[in-house]
């Protein structure tokens, strides 16, 4: 995706990735039990004395703890293995497109928390007669996210860990777990336990429950107002699509004071991997503060898989806060903390684009601020942040404004002045966000990072 000049922050990247990562292709063999062969359309992937069968255009890369190949969910991939703790991804991405991940978990189940659902394999794509035919040993799980499209899976009798995401639809990734098998056993002999859930079931409301757990958060907001322009209370941010390890946080902890996380959703292009609430008791315990992002719907006139839908915008705002709100409370970031979402650059000439993507930020805030958080939104300064300011109703209500605006401008200038797109009047000091720089590499102690640069004075999270 290609945005505008001085504004739009995650593009959609494309290229090979590491070549340290170890690239399997058809022509070499990898060491220990990694091999592909080609069968016409399909490569069959041998990983841990598992087969499965994926695309054959499909790259696979074979991952280690010394990997730094980026786990990516906006292009097709298949992952073997754990990533390393130090991916280089790139700044901005995002997306959701079908990839593959295996790995062994020790019996650790792959999903985690209550957006995941058993999963019943015909209802997983239209078309599917009679549903999918899964092989497996008996004690085999499905499950499935339908708010973030992702399934997930665990295989006796190692405990294979699957996991896979989908853009358009679930039929691709769910007929290549479906191939899963384990060498040692016939096919005709293996079975699937059997895990129903109705698709109305899977697809409702996540419940948002409240816990003990998840501490009540302190979102850190200025109370003095300089000038947008002035270096005064201002604090330094980063943001990169992969949570970088607790190693790099500690290193670059003289440099910067803030960074954003990635709580995920439909449309976010990289995993948790090092995200963990240790992480965020870790980082915030060295003094960092956090920026708590969720990637959720796209603008209807984007080209993202997942767009907002015209009749039912504010609903869907709802429902990404519930979700947003249930990542969080994962990680521990409980009540009073802000959470953002993420709407990437689009264009707002057409009301038929617009008037969704407000009447969507109008549900998020509003349901944000009902489960006891702040709002926050990041948007590109010539799209969503600038009409947040501009107008005041949406489809003829009163719509309700962020407490803190995120937005991007990359004019180089490390102050938080939006000007000519967002007005100094609107989300004054200690309210608003700059993302000043777009992707670029960044080198402190020897730890690269392609990050963008922020400059901060809103609302972050702070841990106690």
């Amino acid at each position: 995706m290609i945005m505008l000049a001085l504004v739009g922050p995650a593009l959609l990247m494309s290229g090979a990735g590491s070549a340290a990562a170890g690239r399997v292709t058809s022509a070499a063999r990898a060491p220990g039990s990694h091999r592909v062969a080609r069968s016409g359309h399909l490569r069959v992937v041998r990983y841990a004395g598992y087969s499965v069968q994926v695309p054959a255009s499909w790259p696979v890369y074979r991952l280690s703890p010394r990997s730094t190949q980026c786990v990516r969910y906006d292009r097709h991939a298949v992952y073997l293995g754990q990533p390393g703790a130090d991916q280089q991804c790139p700044a901005h991405a995002a997306g959701r497109a079908d990839t593959v991940s295996l790995s062994l978990s020790g019996g650790k189940p792959p999903w985690q928390g209550a957006r995941w659902r058993p999963a019943r394999a015909g209802a997983l794509w239209s078309g599917a007669a009679g549903g999918a035919a899964y092989h497996g040993r008996a004690g085999t799980r499905l499950m499935w996210d339908a708010r973030d499209r992702a399934l997930a899976a665990t295989f006796a009798p190692r405990g294979l860990a699957a996991t896979a995401t989908y853009g358009g639809g679930a039929g691709v990734v769910s007929r290549i777990l479906s191939s899963v098998r384990w060498a040692g056993q016939p096919a005709a002999s293996t079975t699937l336990r059997a895990y129903s859930a109705s698709r109305a079931a899977v697809t409702n409301g996540v419940q948002v429950a409240t816990t003990a757990a998840s501490p009540a958060g302190r979102a850190w907001m200025s109370a003095a107002s300089p000038p947008p322009d002035s270096p005064a209370h201002r604090i330094k941010g980063f943001d990169t699509c992969a949570t970088p390890s607790l190693r790099v946080m500690q290193r670059w902890r003289h440099a910067f004071q803030a960074a954003a996380i990635y709580l995920g959703g439909p449309e976010a292009a990289c995993p948790w991997g090092n995200l963990s609430p240790a992480w965020v008791q870790a980082t915030t315990a060295m003094g960092w503060s956090l920026i708590p992002a969720y990637v959720g719907p796209q603008a209807p006139c984007t080209g993202f898989t997942v767009r907002i839908h015209p009749g039912r915008a504010e609903r869907t705002g709802r429902e990404a806060a519930q979700q947003a709100v249930a990542l969080a409370r994962q990680l521990g970031i409980g009540k009073g903390a802000p959470l953002y979402d993420d709407m990437e650059s689009y264009d707002g000439s057409s009301g038929r684009c617009r008037n969704p993507v407000l009447a969507y930020l109008d549900g998020w805030t509003r349901e944000l601020h009902a489960l006891g958080y702040r709002s926050g939104v990041y948007a590109s300064a010539g799209s969503a942040a600038g009409e947040l300011g501009t107008d005041t109703t949406v489809y003829g209500h009163a719509l309700a404004k962020p407490d803190s605006l995120w937005f991007a401008l990359w004019n180089n200038r490390p102050n938080v002045s939006g000007r000519p797109y967002v007005r100094d009047t609107n989300w004054t000091w200690g309210h608003r966000i700059k993302q000043y720089r777009g992707g670029h590499d960044r080198d402190i102690r020897g730890v690269k990072l392609d990050i963008d640069s922020d400059m901060i004075a809103g609302a972050v999270y702070q841990h106690g």
